[in-house]
């Protein structure tokens, strides 16, 4: 008599698996079958030192996690990536928040910077500045970026530009309607002047007309909220369409170097180092005796 079959010969009726599927017990579903049904939702935090990229991953784990170091100085306290799963995962979602080191740090180049976020992106690939070995490489795409910003400092200037100037170089206009552009430390504003910054960054986003047009969200971020994360990463998860970001498709083709992420990171190198250069043919030279 079979597994499927009782005293009486009938056999008994196939088992049903959560979306109401037959389970076959003859042929039950392999490893990397069960394994498809988890979808890896990994979403990155990005923004200048300060703007409070921390504050945010903290927000949106488990109450009683103390794995997310926040600073309490404007500097930064955040040097390596690091992947954190949210109390959002649910099910067959699993929403992970990448929390990553700001552009234009005085202590570490655009460039070395990029590259560790160029290695997160991959997972545990191995990248640097000529490129990402594949090999290596076991990662999901990246489903979102969360771009943060001060409320509080509405100015557009050379660093804050060429920052944001690398972040649109790895997302690629595809994948713009996958990035939130959010505004944070609204619960340090006066409520006498919240209106005056709200005004401010409402003509702030001007500066970000061509990602707004390509499908990003604007949101704001009160950290003394109830459940302040989670209309923000609703977004993710609502939106059908998943590409992949710009980067993510010429690591495939292209180092890390070539790519147009890299060339905004470097550029910036290159221009100190002929700034300097310059300087340094103004000085003038004492003549020999």
């Amino acid at each position: 008599m079979s597994k499927q079959e009782d005293s009486t010969g009938q056999k008994d009726p196939p088992r049903d698996t959560e979306e109401g599927h037959p389970v076959d017990d003859a042929h039950p579903p392999s490893q990397e079958q069960s394994h498809s049904t988890t979808k890896k939702i990994r979403i990155l935090i990005m923004g200048p030192i300060g703007s409070g990229k921390s504050s945010f991953v903290k927000a949106a784990r488990e109450p009683g996690h103390d794995d997310v170091e926040i600073s309490s100085k404007v500097d930064s306290c955040t040097h390596e990536c690091t992947e954190y799963e949210t109390k959002y995962s649910s099910g067959r979602n699993k929403i992970f928040l990448i929390d990553t080191p700001g552009f234009e740090d005085p202590q570490t180049p655009n460039a070395n910077t990029l590259e560790k976020i160029a290695k997160q992106i991959n997972e545990g690939a191995q990248c640097d500045s000529s490129g990402c070995d594949k090999a290596s490489s076991i990662s999901e795409p990246i489903s979102g970026l969360i771009y943060l910003h001060r409320c509080t400092d509405t100015r557009f200037d050379g660093d804050l530009k060429v920052n944001f100037e690398i972040i649109k170089a790895m997302c690629g206009p595809e994948f713009y309607s996958r990035v939130v552009i959010c505004s944070t430390f609204w619960n340090h504003t006066l409520k006498d002047r919240l209106q005056q910054h709200k005004t401010r960054m409402e003509r702030f986003l001007e500066h970000f007309e061509e990602v707004m047009k390509g499908g990003a969200e604007y949101r704001e971020f009160w950290k003394d909220e109830e459940d302040p994360c989670s209309d923000i990463l609703n977004h993710f998860l609502s939106q059908r369409n998943h590409p992949k970001m710009a980067i993510e498709h010429e690591f495939q083709k292209r180092k890390l170097n070539e790519t147009k992420a890299g060339h905004v990171a470097g550029d910036r190198v290159r221009q100190a180092e002929s700034w300097w250069s310059s300087i340094l043919r103004m000085i003038p030279r004492p003549h020999p005796i």
